[in-house]
């Protein structure tokens, strides 16, 4: 019985090692007669065709210093990043022949937009698209640090997927310098090795370069956080965020503005993850909002979502002092008459109104910030005896 059980076992393995083999071609020499096997390459290329990742142009002809299309470097990152996600590849050209993948990574998130298609790929837009469908890890096979890469600077637009695919062992440069080339065309040759060692981790190749860790993702903590204003007219605020990651120094640039105003900026540079900022607000004009782009020394950058300060709500605008009646004791007098006045929002506008016996009215108006508001006239008793 267990002998039995044995024999079953070890069949079901080979029916599964059967299986997992179906479409597979291995030989013992690859048929495209342009691969010497003396080529670098001819271990990837003999590896990614006899897996089924890239075929030749023809049954004979496999073109390894041929460069490849972005429709073609689509093609393969959508078919792969099916491959490792769904088990198998079930994409199928479409019209154009390449809308199908183009759409399916646009959905992956493997390409942010459209590219020119049919445009010869460079190196460093195809490590751009590639570099997606490998996922993060916080452990990278190789220390490349910061800048290492001769030809590739921190600021470069593609320098985040190149570095990782340095990192990962999927790439190790050109030259002995270990550099990128980034704007060159990709051969196919160089495709068939970058396929290769992505689907196969013993493959991958294994170096360091430069002395430093590989830098953290910059990430934003801790955001800013929006303030209601307890004062009027104006208040000093403070606004602050929190990073994660990056190398320092981290240049923060706070930018500001009230709704439709124009955008003002103020900037620091500092080592600490947290920086703040204190600005005087007034609320005369509307809502004020806050911003913070961040920059760090490897040239990551990312911005902040907006804080806002919003106006302290006005309290119901009332007199609490009337203006008081006069006693003339002269035959002409200066009178000073006054109001105060609480809540509201300044500044405020007023109108003074006096009444003559002839039934005329002199009217006084203005505007101020004070709470008190005084006036004064000159009356004459003729006036008030002819009229009564």
């Amino acid at each position: 019985m267990k002998t039995s059980r044995k024999i079953s076992r070890v069949l079901t393995l080979m029916l599964a090692f059967a299986l997992l083999l179906q479409g597979i071609v291995f030989a013992d020499d690859l048929p495209f007669i342009d691969v010497s096997p003396d080529a670098w390459y001819y271990g990837d290329v003999k590896t990614a065709y006899e897996t089924g990742l890239i075929n030749g142009r023809s049954a004979t002809v496999f073109a390894p210093d041929e460069n490849m299309t972005y429709a073609e470097a689509v093609k393969l990152a959508a078919c792969m990043h099916q491959l490792k996600n769904d088990g198998k590849v079930t994409l199928t050209t479409g019209e154009p022949w390449y809308i199908t993948y183009v759409n399916y990574a646009k959905q992956k998130k493997l390409i942010s937009g459209d590219l020119v298609w049919n445009d010869k790929a460079t190196r460093a837009g195809y490590m751009q698209i590639f570099a997606q469908v490998l996922p993060d890890i916080s452990d990278p096979l190789n220390n490349i640090a910061d800048g290492s890469i001769p030809d590739v600077p921190m600021s470069h637009k593609n320098a985040a997927a190149i570095y990782k695919l340095y990192r990962y062992g999927i790439v190790q440069g050109v030259d002995a310098l270990h550099n990128c080339n980034p704007g060159s065309n990709i051969k196919r040759s160089e495709v068939a090795a970058i396929l290769t060692r992505m689907m196969n981790e013993s493959k991958r190749i294994s170096f360091s370069l430069g002395g430093e860790s590989p830098t953290e993702k910059l990430k934003i903590a801790e955001q800013p956080k929006n303030k209601n204003m307890t004062k009027s007219p104006t208040e000093d605020l403070t606004f602050s965020v929190k990073i994660s990651g990056g190398k320092a120094p981290y240049a923060y640039k706070w930018c500001y503005q009230y709704e439709s105003e124009k955008i003002e900026e103020k900037s620091q540079k500092t080592s600490d993850k947290t920086n703040s900022i204190t600005l005087n607000v007034s609320d005369k004009k509307g809502v004020f909002f806050i911003w913070c782009v961040i920059t760090d020394e490897s040239g990551q950058t990312v911005t902040s979502e907006k804080a806002k300060a919003i106006p302290k709500a006005a309290d119901k605008l009332t007199i609490t002092q009337q203006p008081k009646d006069g006693q003339m004791t002269a035959a002409t007098q200066e009178f000073t008459f006054s109001v105060t006045i609480a809540g509201g929002k300044a500044p405020y506008s007023y109108g003074w109104e006096f009444f003559y016996g002839d039934g005329s009215v002199a009217t006084t108006t203005g505007e101020t910030d004070k709470k008190t508001i005084s006036t004064s006239y000159v009356v004459s008793q003729s006036a008030i005896d002819q009229y009564g």
